[in-house]
């Protein structure tokens, strides 16, 4: 059961396609973002062209950016620049399958996004990637709206609505007002809030560029592509944002929306386990899937300029109730490389009642703080039905619904690592009982050392073995430890000392086995030939060997010990075999001829003492008589 969990954690991938990284718009940003490392390094390269919509010499020296989002590792950027025919190319980068790049361009101070890249397995060169420039105006009137989404999201006693707009540009020219020109020009998007809305904000916290937010009044100014170049960034170009609504005491909801710009068509989408909301004008379609979830979907065509939608629904039952939520179990998975400590963390909760919980206005109903240093943050998108917010810590928070029963959590982020050989330290907090924490640490030659944490039987899965830890009952903003390095090879002791060791216990084993034979002949013991014995020597260190690892995989013997028990027994191992090639053979004279026996003359064998057919005994003759 457990190693299933562990691999479906290495699968979250982790957290790779499915979860999303909070600097996702970096590649946007002037400059790039500060502190951000290079991209995965590899055999692989990527060749694009930028390309000017009505001068092509435009196209020479604008600086491409290529942004990684590896699935196990932190984010990378890197940059060039593209040469006098537009061509560029990104040269010693990681081929990875987990790994996906943004490719885009700065011109004028103005972001052109290229390409969505990822590479197939073994694949060595991506080619034909195109970005598309021009020049900019900042007159928005070929900017039209082609639809507006509504998405309603009932929490705790409030609508969490989320808006997005979807544009267009008729013009052959990117619509972009810079902030400086601004005061002049007319935004390509204007809308108000609501009356009554709180609580603005734009997904990941991140305000995109030419977004302005004053008064409740929501203005873009740009950029705009046209529409007419058939590039991702020109063909889905939408502006987002949130804000929630209060409901009435009896849990009712009116919403009032005016659309200045007028609209294509508004699409509202609902919960589908809750009750239909009312929209006048508007016609039901079929269930849409949108972040795993299911949502009733509205269809309101043809809004003219300056039109109204109304919508009614009622809240589902909801209390506030933060003690109803409680953490049974935490686990983490850790994996160690020689740049950071890339975590893993499963929260499981549980949820008493028989309705959803949330938390209060303003206050969060869990808190999810992040060790000191952590970076590259993922989380399932999924999570913003939680009420998923950026806490001040830099961690995250949960305003809630979270149903009744069992739910979870999965997030990931890195530990970065200064130096290497002295390892890196997960210190974990939590504001809350925990009862069991269970840590799951890749077994790629680590030592570890823990006060809180206790060691249980290792756990293996198809493709490496885990460390397994836990710790029970952890108390509230008690600080669990777990410090991290690579093991270290022990010192090999002297070659003169070890060679005695392994004389003294071969000889040792020698005499051991050979003793009790030579007690039950009540005579000279039987010599076992020196090839048989070098033999059994090497099989007895070898099973020793086996029986090591079983111990140490069991925990019934420390690391330290174990290291060195190896060490000792795999260097006796190498002596053994050194020896038997190196061994001369020995030639042993001719035999005697062998007596008959005196009594019944049956014939015997060299060096026979009884007759075996009658008993007799065989006179010999002695070494010296023999030679004579």
């Amino acid at each position: 059961m457990i190693a299933a969990r562990i691999a479906r954690a290495i699968a979250l991938g982790g957290i790779a396609a499915g979860l999303v990284a909070s600097p996702v718009a970096a590649q946007h940003e002037a400059g790039g973002p500060a502190g951000i490392a290079d991209v995965p390094a590899g055999p692989a390269t990527i060749r694009g062209v930028v390309r000017h919509g009505e001068d092509p010499d435009r196209a020479a020296g604008v600086e491409v950016l290529l942004y990684a989002l590896p699935a196990g590792g932190a984010p990378g950027l890197r940059r060039t620049r593209s040469r006098t025919d537009g061509t560029f190319a990104f040269e010693n980068i990681a081929n990875d399958t987990q790994t996906a790049y943004l490719i885009g361009a700065r011109y004028q101070d103005v972001p052109f996004p290229g390409a969505r890249v990822g590479f197939a397995a073994g694949e060595l060169e991506k080619t034909g990637i195109e970005i598309r420039i021009g020049e900019i105006r900042s007159d928005s009137t070929p900017i039209t709206v082609t639809e507006v989404e509504l998405r309603l999201a009932p929490r705790g006693g409030q609508l969490a609505v989320l808006e997005r707009y979807r544009l267009r540009n008729d013009s052959a020219r990117t619509v972009y007002a810079p902030a400086a020109t601004r005061s002049g020009a007319g935004p390509a998007l204007v809308t108000r809030l609501p009356a009554g809305a709180t609580g603005f904000r734009v997904p990941l916290g991140l305000m995109p560029e030419g977004l302005v937010f004053a008064d409740d009044e929501v203005s873009f100014y740009g950029p705009v592509y046209p529409s007419a170049w058939e590039t991702p960034g020109a063909q889905d170009q939408d502006v987002s944002f949130e804000y929630q609504l209060p409901a009435s005491p009896e849990g009712g909801i009116d919403l009032r929306k005016r659309f200045p710009a007028g609209a294509g068509r508004v699409v509202v989408l609902a919960p589908a386990d809750a009750d239909a909301p009312r929209i006048p004008g508007a016609r039901e379609e079929a269930p849409q899937e949108v972040d795993g979830r299911t949502w009733r979907r509205f269809v309101r065509d043809g809004m003219p300029t300056g039109g109204e939608l109304t919508i009614a629904l009622e809240i589902p039952a909801q209390r506030i109730d933060p003690s109803a939520v409680a953490r049974s179990e935490v686990r983490i998975f850790l994996e160690l490389d020689d740049a950071a400590l890339l975590v893993r963390e499963e929260h499981h909760l549980i949820v008493t009642g028989d309705t959803p919980v949330v938390g209060r206005p303003g206050e969060p109903l869990l808190s999810l703080g992040m060790p000191e240093h952590a970076t590259d943050l993922r989380f399932d998108p999924a999570l913003f039905e939680r009420g998923l917010s950026a806490g001040e810590d830099g961690g995250a928070v949960f305003a809630g619904p979270f149903p009744p029963g069992e739910s979870s959590i999965d997030i990931a982020y890195h530990l970065p690592i200064p130096d290497p050989d002295a390892g890196v330290q997960l210190a974990r907090r939590f504001d809350a009982p925990l009862p069991l924490l269970s840590i799951f640490v890749a077994d790629t030659g680590l030592h570890f050392e823990s006060e809180r944490l206790h060691r249980r039987r290792p756990i293996a899965t198809p493709d490496r073995n885990f460390l397994h830890l836990e710790a029970f009952q952890v108390d509230p903003n008690e600080t669990i430890r777990l410090s991290l390095a690579q093991r270290q090879a022990p010192a090999t002791p002297p070659r003169a000392i070890l060679y005695l060791f392994v004389a003294l216990t071969a000889g040792v084993a020698v005499a051991f086995l050979g003793a009790p034979l030579g007690r039950g002949l009540g005579s000279e013991p039987l010599e076992e030939p020196a090839e048989d014995a070098a033999r059994h020597d090497r099989d007895a260190v070898y099973g020793a060997l086996r029986d090591l690892e079983h111990d140490h995989e069991t925990a019934k013997i420390s690391d330290d010990d174990y290291a060195s028990m190896r060490q000792e027994l795999r260097a006796r191992a190498a002596t053994l075999i050194r020896e038997s090639r190196t061994a001369t053979p020995s030639v042993d004279p001719a035999p005697a001829a062998a007596p008959a026996c005196p009594t019944c003359h049956a014939a015997t064998r060299s060096g026979d003492r009884f007759c075996a057919q009658c008993g007799g005994r065989i006179e010999t003759a002695s070494p010296q008589e023999a030679s004579a």
